[in-house]
């Protein structure tokens, strides 16, 4: 059997290794997966019991995009700039006093 010595130090199981949050984020960044793509294969592991079962299949969604214009970020810091807008949005009334 010919070893490949970069893997020579490598320890191998019989024993299945169920996936983490941490592996399965790194497998959809890896294989460059969409969100769709990535929700079908968390769908899927996770029906085949090949996840922890702590592990969670879930993704952000685009909630936010609605909300993105009326924040500003400077220095590093993030700050909702309109306030006003934003309470307009959500059906309540602004009171500067408040």
């Amino acid at each position: 059997m010919d070893c490949d010595p970069t893997f020579a130090g490598a320890s191998y199981s019989n024993e299945p290794h169920l996936l983490t949050q941490g592996d399965l984020s790194d497998i959809v960044r890896d294989l460059n997966l969409s969100k769709k793509q990535a929700e079908i294969l968390g769908s899927r592991l996770k029906g085949w019991n090949l996840l922890r079962q702590d592990t969670k299949v879930c993704f952000y969604r685009g909630r936010h995009e609605e909300y993105k214009d009326f924040f500003s970020r400077e220095d590093g810091v993030v700050f909702c700039s309109h306030v006003s807008s934003v309470m307009e949005v959500l059906g309540h009334e602004f009171n500067p006093d408040q």
